[in-house]
C-alpha cells in the first residue's frame, strides 16, 4: 500500500503541466538507490541511518523534516533524525568527507559561473555545507544548533559560540542574499540567468530583492561575497591536511582537460610536478589568509597542526 501511495505522490509532484512540473523528484537518492524500497518502515530507516549511511547522507538529513502525519508518528520520526544527528563524530573525518562531496559536485555541476548562485564557488552550496558541517560536529554537545533552515543554523552557531562573529558577519548576509536573488531567478526564468541579455525589469527586481540601488552595485557586491564565503571553508576547523587534499581534485581537473601537459623542454610533465604546482596555487591562497607568515613558517605551522610532535611520512612533507 505505502509503495503504491508513494508512487502516486511522486507522479503527482513530477507530472508535466502547462506550467511545467511542480517538483522534480529524484528517487535514485534514496538508500540503496534504484534497488531500495520506495517506502520503508521507521525501524529500517533508523537502522540504515545508524549503521550504513554515509556522511553526505547525514548532511542531507540535517535538512529533513516531517511534513505530514499523526502526531505520535511524527514525533517518532523526528526523534530518530535528532538522535542520528546528535551522535559523536570525528571533526576531521567529517571535514574530509564534506570536502570530497564539494569536489564531486564541482566536477559534476561546475563552479565557474558567478550567477549560478547555487553551485558557484563560494555560493549557496558552500554556505549550506558549512552549516551542515557545524551541525554534524557540534550537535552531540549542542543539540540546539540543529535546524533545517541554513540561516537559522548560522544564527544558532553564532549564539552558541561555535561560529566566530567575523565569520557570521560574512555568512549570514551571504545566505540571505543568495536566497532572495535565487528565488527571483527561479520564478522569472526557465533557464540560466545572463545579465547581458536580461531585461531591465528583471534587473530592477533583482536589485530590490537584494536591497541594492542598481544592478552594477549588485554585481560588484556578488563579486565580493563569493570569495569571502568561500574563504570561510578554511575557518570551520578543517584540518590543514584536508585543505591540501581538497585542492588536488579541482587542480588535477585543470590538467586533465588536455591530452598531455609538457615541461619547458618538451618532456611530459610528471604527476609529482603537477601536484607541486597545485600546492603552489594553494600556497598563494593561504598567503592571503596568513600574509604575516613566510612560506617556511606556514609549512611548519601546518605540519605541527597536522602531526604535532610526531613523525610524519617524507612524501607528505614533499608534496
Amino acid at each position: 500500500y505505502f509503495a503504491r501511495l508513494t508512487q502516486r505522490l511522486i507522479g503527482a509532484l513530477s507530472s508535466q503541466t502547462n506550467y511545467g512540473a511542480l517538483f522534480n523528484v529524484d528517487m535514485r537518492l534514496r538508500p540503496s538507490g534504484r534497488a531500495g524500497p520506495i517506502a520503508t518502515s521507521i525501524e529500517s530507516f533508523k537502522s540504515y541511518q545508524e549503521t550504513e549511511a554515509w556522511t553526505w547522507e547525514h548532511m542531507a538529513l540535517t535538512r529533513a523534516r516531517v511534513i505530514s502525519g499523526p502526531p505520535e508518528f511524527t514525533a517518532r520520526v523526528s526523534r530518530v533524525i535528532h538522535d542520528v544527528l546528535c551522535r559523536e563524530r570525528n571533526a576531521e573525518a567529517v571535514a574530509a568527507d564534506v570536502a570530497d562531496m564539494r569536489q564531486a559536485i564541482a566536477r559534476e555541476k561546475g563552479e565557474e559561473q558567478r550567477w549560478d548562485l547555487k553551485y558557484a564557488a563560494g555560493g549557496l552550496i558552500d554556505v549550506e555545507f558549512i552549516a551542515q558541517y557545524l551541525q554534524l560536529v557540534h550537535a552531540a554537545e549542542h543539540p540546539e544548533i540543529l535546524d533545517p533552515n541554513t540561516a537559522r543554523v548560522l544564527d544558532n552557531a553564532l549564539r552558541l559560540g561555535l561560529l566566530p562573529p567575523q565569520h557570521a558577519d560574512i555568512l549570514r548576509p551571504a545566505v540571505r542574499l543568495y536566497h532572495n536573488v535565487t528565488q527571483v531567478l527561479r520564478l522569472c526564468l526557465p533557464g540560466p540567468f545572463d545579465p547581458k541579455t536580461a531585461g531591465k525589469g528583471l534587473l530592477d527586481l533583482l536589485c530590490r530583492a537584494a536591497d541594492l540601488p542598481n544592478f552594477a552595485t549588485l554585481d560588484a557586491h556578488l563579486r565580493r561575497t563569493l570569495p569571502d564565503a568561500l574563504a570561510q571553508l578554511t575557518a570551520t576547523n578543517i584540518a590543514p591536511v584536508d585543505m591540501a587534499q581538497a585542492s588536488i581534485g579541482p587542480g588535477m581537473a585543470v590538467f586533465s582537460k588536455y591530452a598531455q601537459v609538457l615541461e619547458s623542454d618538451g618532456s611530459r610533465m610528471p604527476v609529482r610536478v603537477a601536484l607541486q604546482l597545485i600546492n603552489a596555487a594553494l600556497d598563494e591562497f593561504l598567503t592571503e589568509q596568513e600574509g604575516h607568515l613566510d612560506e617556511d613558517t606556514r609549512f611548519a605551522v601546518t605540519w605541527f597542526e597536522t602531526n604535532g610532535m610526531n613523525e610524519g611520512a617524507y612524501g607528505e612533507a614533499e608534496t
